[in-house]
C-alpha cells in the first residue's frame, strides 16, 4: 500500500492532519450538532459513548430540542455522514503517511492505516440507521425503533475505532520523532 505516496511527500501527511483537525473542530463546535447541544442542553445521543441510548432516548432528545427539533436532528445526521467520510479519508492519508515513514512502504502493518476508514464506515452506518429510525416526518413515536437499537452497536464501534486510530497515530508519530524515519537497507 502506498496511498498518495504520503510517506514520500510529508506535506501530504501534514495537510491530512490539519484537515482532520479542522474538520473535527468545525463539526464539533459549529453547525447542527452545536445547535442541538445548545437547545437540548446536552450532546446528541450518539455523541456520548458511555451512555446507552434507545428509541425513547432519541425521541426525548428531539422533544427537548424544541421547535423543529426533528428537522435539525435529521440535518445533523446527514451532515455527520459527510463529516465521517471526509474525516475517514483524511485519517487514512494521515495514518498512512506516518506509518509509511515509520515502518517503510512494504511493512505488513501498514494495513492499520485503514482504521480511520473503518471508523468512518461505522459512523456512516450509525447515522443511516438513526435517519431510518427517526423516519421522514415528525411523529409521536419513532417509526423504526429497532434501527435505533442497532445504531448503538455502531456507536460503540465508531468510538473504539476512532480511539484506536488516533492512539496509533499519536504513538507512531512519537516513535517517528524518537527513532527517525524508516531507512531502506542497502
Amino acid at each position: 500500500m502506498n496511498l498518495l505516496h504520503a510517506h514520500v511527500h510529508p506535506w501530504v501527511t501534514v495537510a491530512a492532519g490539519a484537515a482532520a483537525l479542522a474538520l473535527a473542530l468545525m463539526f464539533l463546535t459549529g453547525g447542527y450538532a452545536s445547535v442541538l447541544r445548545r437547545r437540548a442542553g446536552r450532546p446528541v445521543p450518539e455523541g456520548r459513548p458511555t451512555k446507552r441510548y434507545d428509541a425513547n432516548a432519541v425521541l426525548q432528545f428531539i422533544k427537548d430540542v424544541g421547535n423543529s427539533g426533528w428537522h435539525v436532528y435529521r440535518m445533523q445526521l446527514i451532515w455527520d455522514v459527510v463529516f465521517a467520510i471526509l474525516l475517514g479519508v483524511a485519517g487514512v492519508v494521515l495514518a498512512d503517511g506516518i506509518l509509511g515513514l515509520l515502518l517503510g512502504p512494504d511493512s505488513p502493518w501498514r494495513f492499520l492505516s485503514f482504521l480511520p476508514a473503518l471508523a468512518g464506515l461505522a459512523d456512516v452506518a450509525e447515522d443511516l440507521l438513526l435517519l431510518y429510525g427517526v423516519g421522514k416526518v415528525p411523529a409521536a413515536a419513532l417509526p423504526h425503533p429497532g434501527s435505533v437499537a442497532t445504531a448503538w452497536g455502531f456507536t460503540i464501534a465508531k468510538f473504539a475505532l476512532h480511539f484506536a486510530w488516533l492512539a496509533l497515530v499519536v504513538v507512531a508519530a512519537q516513535r517517528l520523532i524518537v527513532l527517525g524515519p524508516w531507512v531502506p537497507v542497502a
